[in-house]
């Protein structure tokens, strides 16, 4: 009986991130600023929405692993000029969710990533899910479907097709610009992400976004969100509180910035020392 309450529960919680009208009225806000502002590039863009394994919601532990952007990802790559056809957004809006579901009832939304571990995209190759396997190893007992426990996002939900990190005003439409200057733009990528933390409810959230982070835009109190930097530590470089969510909000090196070997072992241990000792509070001492 316990193990079928268990599965409504977490089809009822993936119902609530797809269906959830403030959710998709964010993203569909942000495209419509997207379009509005006459952003000059003829580059194709993508939209991400998050996945969530099949496991997460009775996990022993939820942790949302949160990267900076992903590229060539989804079936539908558009233009800022494709946004101000109608109902262009919200059915790319609905595009982007149906893309982040399983592909069959009962299965994980991220299979394609064992299913790819080491042949086709060989997800082994690259670092971010390299560290991931390597923590999560350590924290479940599921080590070839690790990804069936966590939940997975992107900072930026917007990026190049191509390649690369959105940057200049593709980025700054969504995280708000420079605050200190115009407090007028929005910040839809951290809108997002509080919404997010809301629906799925993590423990631990990691932000893996690399050591050279524009950290000024984590540190506006009157927005909610205040940056505090960890001096104790090497990878996990601050915390990040949000409107007093209690979830661990942590932000990391990205581990392309590191070595291979004994330095990429450092950080998965960092992970797993923080969560299994539960000592992220004591960090901000």
């Amino acid at each position: 009986m316990k193990r079928i309450k268990v599965k409504f529960e977490e089809k009822y919680k993936m119902k609530e991130l797809y269906n959830s009208k403030d959710y998709k009225k964010i993203y569909q806000e942000m495209l419509k600023s997207f379009s509005d502002s006459n952003c000059r590039t003829s580059k194709e863009h993508v939209l991400f929405f998050p996945q969530v394994g099949k496991n997460y919601f009775s996990a022993k532990t939820k942790i949302l692993f949160m990267g900076v952007a992903t590229n060539k990802w989804g079936e539908e790559c558009f233009k800022p000029n494709d946004l101000k056809k109608d109902n262009f957004i919200n059915a790319l809006v609905e595009c982007a969710i149906d893309y982040s579901k399983p592909e069959k009832t009962g299965e994980c939304s991220m299979k394609w990533i064992s299913d790819n571990w080491d042949i086709g995209y060989q997800m082994n190759k690259k670092p971010f899910w390299r560290i991931i396997k390597g923590a999560t190893d350590k924290i479940f007992q599921n080590k070839k479907y690790f990804h069936e426990n966590i939940a997975w996002s992107q900072f930026y939900k917007i990026a190049p097709y191509a390649g690369g990190n959105p940057n200049g005003k593709i980025a700054e439409l969504q995280n708000g610009g420079d605050w200190s200057k115009s407090k007028k733009n929005r910040a839809f990528s951290y809108e997002l992400l509080e919404k997010e933390i809301e629906i799925l409810k993590p423990d631990y959230t990691f932000l893996i976004v690399g050591k050279n982070w524009k950290h000024d835009y984590f540190d506006y109190p009157e927005y909610g969100y205040q940056y505090k930097p960890i001096k104790s530590k090497k990878y996990i470089r601050a915390t990040l509180e949000i409107n007093n969510y209690a979830s661990s909000i942590l932000i990391t090196s990205r581990p392309d910035e590191i070595f291979k070997g004994k330095k990429e072992k450092d950080f998965v241990d960092e992970i797993v020392q923080t969560i299994k000792l539960k000592i992220c509070t004591k960090l901000l001492k």
